[in-house]
């Protein structure tokens, strides 16, 4: 898309816009203050728009704002709104916090379970080092093998 240069009326400053070549005269307001700003004639060159990227969903190569926006189109996706993906990202480590504590919970009960004489089996390998591995899945009670239940 052309770029062109503004200049802001009131502070000075010179900043780019981004027009289509029919809106190159349209009017802009300054970064910095928002005050009216006029174009000021430049050498002409034009930017890129969207670097190429891979589709993360099928993994084709996407070229420029036009692919991309059809690209969001085709699958009913949207571009994240400021802010929004980190927010997401804070609720993902949230309840991926609060399900390793079920988890937890889950384990010490079944632990707590145990006949006597294999809770302290299990608890004496755990304090002299050895290691259980959380295998981060969704398992029923009815895979719980039942001898480790009773």
């Amino acid at each position: 898309m052309p770029t062109y240069t503004a200049q802001c009326t009131a502070c000075g400053f010179t900043f780019l816009i981004y027009r289509k070549i029919s809106e190159r005269n349209s009017a802009a307001n300054c970064e910095r203050c928002q005050a009216a700003a006029k174009r000021v004639l430049d050498a002409p060159r034009v930017v890129a728009d969207y670097e190429a990227y891979n589709c993360p969903i099928t993994g084709r190569e996407i070229r420029g704002r036009r692919e991309h926006e059809e690209n969001l189109r085709r699958h009913n996706c949207r571009v994240y709104e400021p802010g929004e993906l980190e927010e997401h990202k804070k609720y993902k480590a949230k309840e991926a916090d609060i399900q390793l504590e079920q988890v937890a919970e889950t384990a010490a009960n079944l632990a707590l379970s145990l006949p006597e004489e294999k809770f302290e089996r299990l608890a004496g390998e755990l304090v002299h080092g050895a290691e259980a591995p959380l295998i981060n899945r969704t398992v029923t009670e009815a895979a719980i093998p039942q001898t480790l239940i009773h």
